[in-house]
């Protein structure tokens, strides 16, 4: 055991944001590239802060920090509670991602397509139904808001032209609508090609 932290506790902040999800926290470990990290738990009824300074493993190219996790079953009325904050904290996860990638602040070895999709199940399922219907639960948020997106062919496209004859009290030419959609799909299809690609010649490590 590590710095300060002991079995049991309760990790509730890490360098000021609240954590709520191992996801949250794993996230800090990760995109915190070896800094210090000030946490804070709930030890029984105290609150208690320490640093941890995570430590790099080569073998697996990514910082640790030497702590785990115990699966603690909730009751039903918890359980209905974690469920809406584990997708909410999802959800954050996700446009945080495609914010850092609209950004320029990711580059093509952070994203996987299909052949990644394939991979990541299959150790999803050797790890355990649970895990397996967690990923696929992520996924499942990831397409959703990708599908939301204000893009040409995309459910966002069709809401914001929706919103634009709300707003203008214009119809927009259905032919116009027709032949941008067609364009949206057509650029959607290349960038599932190259994605798809980028899977077969520089496949994304785990």
């Amino acid at each position: 055991m590590m710095a300060g932290a002991q079995v049991g506790d309760k990790i509730t902040e890490v360098n000021g944001k609240s954590i709520s999800t191992w996801e949250e926290f794993l996230n800090e470990v990760l995109t915190g590239e070896g800094k210090p990290l000030n946490m804070k738990v709930k030890r029984g009824t105290e609150d208690v802060s320490f640093n941890i300074v995570p430590v790099i493993n080569k073998a697996e190219n990514r910082y640790l920090i030497g702590i785990n996790t115990k699966v603690v079953k909730p009751s039903f009325t918890e359980s209905i509670y974690h469920g809406f904050n584990q997708t909410g904290s999802m959800v954050k996860q996700t446009f945080a991602f495609f914010g850092q990638l609209f950004k320029g602040k990711l580059n093509a070895n952070d994203v996987g397509g299909p052949i990644t999709i394939i991979k990541v199940s299959g150790q999803a399922a050797k790890a355990g139904v649970g895990t397996l219907l967690f990923f696929t639960a992520y996924l499942s948020v990831q397409l959703a808001i990708f599908n939301i997106i204000p893009f040409p062919a995309l459910d966002g496209g069709w809401i914001l032209l929706l919103l634009f004859q709300i707003i203008t009290g214009k119809e927009v030419d259905k032919e116009k609508v027709a032949t941008i959609n067609y364009y949206g799909f057509l650029a959607l299809m290349a960038l599932m090609v190259l994605v798809l690609i980028k899977d077969i010649v520089n496949p994304i490590q785990f």
